[in-house]
C-alpha cells in the first residue's frame, strides 16, 4: 500500500465517529479525501468495560484498520469500488477518495429523502430507473470483490458512497474478509453483526461466503426500492428469530414502478435459506441490467469518473474552514458509522458464539408464522410481493 505523510494532509470535519475511531474529511494533494483513524485515547460507554478490555478492543480495532488497509489495496482497482489513496503508517490512518454525495442512506433513506429530492428526477418511473442503475454498479462493484476472493461481510445503503456524478462506490472493508484457496467460506470469530441484512448461516454459524454476501445484496435492494430500513418495525433479535426460526422475509408494497417490479422477484431469489439456491453476482448483474432495458428508456448515464489530478505540493488547497453550524458548506450528509472495532454503531449486535456451529440449536420461534410481513405494520401478509422461501 501507498505510505503517505501525514504533513501532507490539511484535515477538516468529523464526518464519522466511534468509540476507538473517526473518519475526517480532508485534502490531499488537491484531492478531496476521508481519513479514517484510530484515536489515541480509548473511550469506553459502559460500566462493563475496565480499562484492560478497553485496551484488547483498541488492539482489534488498529488490526482491522490494518486489514481494511490490505484488502483496499487489494480490490480498490475498479471504477465501482472506493478509491483507495494510502496509508500514513505513524497516525494509524487510512486515506481514501470522498465521495461528495454521502452514501445511498443519506440519499434516499435518512431525512426522509430530501436529498434525494434535490438530485434525482422527479419523476417515479425516471427516479426507479436512475435507482436501479446505482444498484447495477454496486453488483459490479461486489462481484469485482468477489472475483478477488474477498466477501464484504456487510453490504448496505450505508456501505455504498455516491459520487459526485452519481456514480456509486463499494465502500467500508472493516467487516472484510478474504477467503483461503479451495475453501467455499471464510469463517469468523467476530461476534458483532449487522444482524438486520444478515444471511441465515451468518447468524447462526459465522458461515460467509458469496453467497451470504448476496442475501445482504438482496436487504440492499429492500432499501433502494422501498427507501427504507430493513424490519423498521422488529428490533435485532426478533430479527434473529423471523429470519433463522420461521424464515420469515420483508414484505414490499404491492405496486412498484419498473424496473422495481423486478428487482422485487429478484429479492425473494437472494433471500433463498439454502445459500446454494441464492444466484451469483454475476447473474444479478445480468438479471439488473436486463431490468433496466425492458423498462423502456434506460437511465440517465453520467459521465464516468476521471482519476483525480494530483497537484504539485505548492498547490495545495489550504485547511477547509468549518461554517457556522461546524459543517462544511460542501452537501456532506449526516455522520457516516464507523463499523466493527472502531465502534459498532446501532446497526450491529453482539451474538453467542456457538462452540460446535453443527450442533447448534435452532433459535427461538417468533410466534409468528413464516411469510412475508408488510412493510407497514410488519405483520405476515398474503399479499406481499416477496415471497417466503
Amino acid at each position: 500500500a501507498k505510505e503517505l505523510r501525514w504533513s501532507e494532509l490539511r484535515l477538516g470535519d468529523i464526518i464519522g465517529e466511534g468509540s476507538f475511531g473517526r473518519v475526517r474529511r480532508g485534502n490531499w494533494r488537491g484531492m478531496d479525501v476521508a481519513i479514517k483513524s484510530i484515536k489515541h485515547v480509548a473511550v469506553w460507554q459502559d460500566d462493563q468495560d475496565v480499562p484492560g478490555d478497553v485496551g484488547e478492543k483498541r488492539s482489534a480495532a488498529v488490526e482491522e484498520l490494518r486489514r481494511e488497509a490490505s484488502l483496499l489495496a487489494r480490490v480498490c482497482h475498479h471504477q465501482f469500488v472506493v478509491e483507495f489513496v494510502g496509508i500514513v503508517p505513524e497516525k494509524l490512518a487510512v486515506v481514501m477518495r470522498f465521495m461528495h454525495n454521502g452514501s445511498l442512506e443519506d440519499l434516499l433513506i435518512r431525512h426522509g429523502g430530501r436529498r434525494a429530492d434535490e438530485i434525482l428526477p422527479g419523476d417515479r418511473n425516471l427516479r426507479a430507473r436512475e435507482i436501479t442503475r446505482m444498484a447495477l454498479e454496486a453488483a459490479k462493484g461486489i462481484s469485482h470483490l468477489h472475483s478477488e476472493q474477498v466477501i464484504h461481510r456487510d453490504i448496505a445503503a450505508r456501505n455504498i458512497l455516491v459520487d459526485e456524478h452519481l456514480h456509486v462506490r463499494v465502500a467500508d472493508f472493516g467487516f472484510a474478509r478474504t477467503k483461503e484457496t479451495g475453501r467455499s467460506k471464510c469463517y469468523t470469530q467476530s461476534e458483532i453483526l449487522p444482524v438486520k441484512w444478515s444471511s441465515p448461516e451468518a447468524i447462526k454459524w459465522k458461515h460467509y461466503s458469496e453467497a451470504s454476501d448476496v442475501f445482504s445484496f438482496g436487504v440492499f435492494l429492500y432499501e433502494l426500492v422501498v427507501q427504507s430500513a430493513p424490519w423498521p418495525n422488529h428490533s435485532n433479535m426478533e430479527v434473529v428469530c423471523l429470519v433463522c426460526g420461521t424464515g420469515a422475509r420483508m414484505g414490499l408494497p404491492e405496486y412498484l414502478p419498473p424496473p422495481f417490479d423486478q428487482l422485487a422477484e429478484l429479492m425473494s431469489k437472494c433471500w433463498q435459506h439454502e445459500p446454494q439456491d441464492r444466484p451469483t453476482m454475476e447473474l444479478i448483474e445480468l438479471v439488473i441490467s436486463n431490468a433496466l432495458e425492458s423498462s423502456g428508456m434506460p437511465a440517465r448515464q453520467p459521465p464516468l469518473p476521471t482519476s483525480p489530478t494530483v497537484r504539485p505540493q505548492d498547490e495545495l488547497y489550504s485547511p477547509m474552514r468549518p461554517t457556522a453550524q461546524g459543517h462544511n458548506s460542501d452537501p456532506v450528509l449526516a455522520p457516516t458509522d464507523v463499523p466493527g472495532a472502531l465502534g459498532a454503531p446501532r446497526h450491529y449486535i453482539q451474538l453467542p458464539s456457538p462452540d460446535n456451529p453443527e450442533d447448534t440449536q435452532p433459535l427461538p420461534n417468533s410466534g409468528l408464522e413464516g411469510g412475508p410481513l408488510d412493510p407497514t405494520s410488519g405483520e405476515p401478509t398474503a399479499t406481499a410481493a416477496a415471497k417466503a422461501v
